[in-house]
């Protein structure tokens, strides 16, 4: 599991799972056939009350579109100084919002293939 804009309190399952190792704030790093390919999660900005795999989701909550765009950024940043190939930016954060993210006058994030 991926997701760059969350804020996760201590006592929450999704900090159970980054101890883990099953879930990120950041980014993931998959290759395959010679290409490194980093892989960033976003949510929505208005996270439902859903629980995912029996995950006790009380207390997280998506951080603010501005702040996700530079988050997004910051892992995008540290991939391309990686040597990353390909960045992905997985978003269920829906179309509007994914366009506004890449707008230089709104979001003005650079480098996600």
């Amino acid at each position: 599991l991926l997701c760059v804009n969350l804020t996760v309190p201590d006592g929450s399952g999704l900090a159970w799972l980054e101890r883990q190792g099953r879930w990120s704030h950041t980014s993931a790093v998959v290759e395959r056939d010679g290409q490194r390919y980093g892989v960033i999660g976003a949510t929505t900005p208005t996270l439902s009350k859903y629980v995912h795999g029996g995950t006790d989701m009380q207390g997280v909550s998506p951080i603010e579109f501005k702040e996700t765009a530079a988050l997004i950024q910051r892992q995008v940043d540290r991939l391309e100084a990686m040597g990353v190939n390909r960045i992905v930016l997985l978003s269920h954060m829906g179309y509007p919002a994914d366009k506004d993210l890449v707008d230089p006058e709104k979001g003005g994030v650079r480098g996600v293939d």
